[in-house]
């Protein structure tokens, strides 16, 4: 749910495509789905 929670918001974003985005987050979880297991 922590995962589909931050998919989410970040897709309601209108932003350009190259343009930084900082998720903050005190999850475990979060962080490694994040930046280890969505890029495999």
């Amino acid at each position: 749910m922590e995962l589909t929670a931050a998919l989410r918001a970040l897709n309601c974003l209108k932003v350009d495509e190259a343009a930084p985005i900082t998720v903050r987050t005190d999850s475990e979880y979060l962080t490694k789905g994040m930046t280890e297991w969505l890029s495999n």
